[in-house]
């Protein structure tokens, strides 16, 4: 069974690695810190990346993202995803409205994705594998927690990661988290 950890950069990228993740799975580093820059609505992954790849590089590229972007387009070679991304972070909250908006936009099932609600830089290779387990697995019935909303992409709906997460996505209103 092939999985596909998609992390939140390089710290969790590198941490994952040491706790020997890299054995029998990918990890792709996201690396893009979207409360800033420009972030505008109604553009494609592709589009966002290479606007996003210029603000980075101060437009000496437009490529920074193709080899993550190319990676992600490939999710069909595996089984699983698991979404590394801290529950109390903004940044990684706009990280993932964007990862789930692509992979709604792509039908994949969201029974298909798992989060691990930590920051795995944090971590030390140890503590991985015990993160990793307790992650929720696909849920019989979901349970929707309230909605987290960003300007990502105007025409999406991104719902749900395994466990008991759906985010609607609609464009012009900010990331807002309630308790249920």
């Amino acid at each position: 069974m092939k999985t596909l950890h998609i992390v939140d950069g390089e710290s969790t990228g590198g941490t994952l690695r040491l706790a020997g993740f890299r054995k029998d799975s990918e990890i792709l580093r996201w690396r893009d810190a979207l409360y800033t820059g420009p972030v505008p609505a109604s553009l494609t992954l592709r589009q966002l990346s290479r606007l996003r790849s210029r603000f980075w590089t101060k437009g000496k590229s437009a490529t920074e993202f193709d080899k993550r972007d190319a990676a992600l387009a490939l999710h069909g070679r595996y089984e699983n995803i698991v979404l590394w991304f801290g529950e109390h972070c903004v940044l990684c909250h706009l990280n993932l409205i964007q990862i789930l908006s692509w992979f709604r936009e792509q039908g994949v099932a969201a029974e298909r994705l798992t989060w691990v609600r930590v920051h795995g830089g944090e971590l030390r290779p140890e503590q991985i594998p015990s993160a990793f387990a307790g992650r929720p697995g696909p849920p019989a019935q979901g349970r929707p927690e309230p909605a987290s909303r960003a300007p990502v992409r105007s025409d999406s709906t991104a719902s749900g990661v395994s466990g008991e997460t759906q985010w609607p996505i609609a464009a012009g209103e900010s990331t807002a988290s309630q308790n249920p």
